[in-house]
């Protein structure tokens, strides 16, 4: 039987690691995200902000850490695009850069 795997998110929240470390656990030097350690809560989180998903950019939620999402996105984004994400969301945003084979589309939606 598999031990379900802890999200780097839960980690972070119980001071296990630092938001450093964290990131790094999840995006490595590569860009690739590590999947398996995404959580559902910060994504489902962050799309209740949107009730058109269709209109985000391509990114996709890795944490929300002391007020601020950080979005991995294979893509470089706007600032207009990136200040229309904190408006909505009321959170500072940082993006994280990462792999084109890393991002699924409608990651958020099927959360």
């Amino acid at each position: 039987m598999q031990t379900p795997t802890i999200s780097t998110w839960q980690r972070l929240k119980k001071q296990e690691l630092s938001c450093e470390e964290a990131l790094s656990l999840m995006v490595d030097e590569q860009g690739t995200v590590n999947q398996a350690l995404l959580d559902r809560e910060v994504s489902s989180r962050f799309s209740r902000h949107f009730q058109d998903k269709s209109s985000l950019p391509p990114a996709i939620p890795l944490l929300l850490w002391r007020g601020c999402y950080y979005l991995g996105s294979p893509v470089e984004l706007s600032s207009e695009v990136v200040r229309k994400l904190v408006d909505r969301t009321g959170s500072e945003i940082k993006i994280i850069p990462i792999s084109d084979k890393s991002y699924r589309p409608g990651f958020i939606a099927k959360t």
